[in-house]
């Protein structure tokens, strides 16, 4: 009996490289990652709760894997794309990840009260995203709604802002203060972010979308 379970062992791990990193040894999802998902989020009040707890325990189990390593947001998609792709018993999708780093090089220029703010990009770390996933489970549950899971979407990638001659760095700033920055925009400020984001990364728009999709591991 113990030969079968170190042979299914050996069977349900794999070595992937990822983008940003080297190889890693990895478990392929099984039931145990399944039930523990669905209880994580069974309870939650609404759909937008649910997926803020659900894209946690994701990278949650995903920075299990190499706890001395910051894994990118180019390492998730990668792995979501094979692990559904393992699920599914298909080929993974030739994804073309490097588009990711052009973030950096990119900027959006908002009209804020006749003022112009430009917004300069970056790929986000799954560390950071959990802080930011953090603060808003931690708020009253509710009051979560899509908004919260705009924040996390939109700002995650955002690296500065710049108004007039003063630059203003995301990473200085806490959360809390990031959220109320957030709230202070408009709804044309953040259609206008999302769209660049969007447009940017088409060319990974439907692993992105699994980032989110909670029935995506069943």
């Amino acid at each position: 009996m113990n030969n079968l379970l170190t042979k299914f062992k050996d069977i349900y791990t794999a070595t992937v490289k990822i983008p940003d990193g080297d190889e890693i040894t990895i478990n392929k999802l099984n039931v145990d990652f399944q039930s523990s998902l669905q209880a994580e989020i069974e309870d939650s009040n609404n759909d937008y709760t649910a997926v803020l707890k659900y894209i946690l325990y994701v990278n949650r189990h995903i920075c299990s894997l190499h706890r001395d390593y910051n894994f990118t947001y180019k390492d998730k998609l990668f792995l979501i794309d094979y692990w559904i792709s393992d699920i599914s018993s298909i080929e993974p999708e030739k994804l073309n990840l490097h588009l990711i780093d052009e973030l950096k090089d990119s900027q959006l220029e908002l009209q804020l009260d006749k003022s112009p703010v430009l917004i300069n990009f970056i790929q986000p770390n799954i560390l950071q995203e959990n802080k930011i996933l953090e603060f808003l489970l931690d708020q009253k549950e509710d009051e979560s709604g899509r908004m919260h899971v705009i924040f996390f979407d939109v700002f995650r990638f955002i690296h500065s802002m710049k108004i007039g001659e003063q630059l203003f760095l995301i990473e200085n700033l806490s959360i809390s203060e990031f959220f109320e920055l957030f709230k202070l925009l408009s709804v044309s400020h953040l259609r206008q972010i999302s769209e660049k984001l969007t447009t940017m990364l088409q060319d990974v728009g439907s692993v992105r979308e699994l980032e989110a999709d909670i029935t995506a591991f069943y």
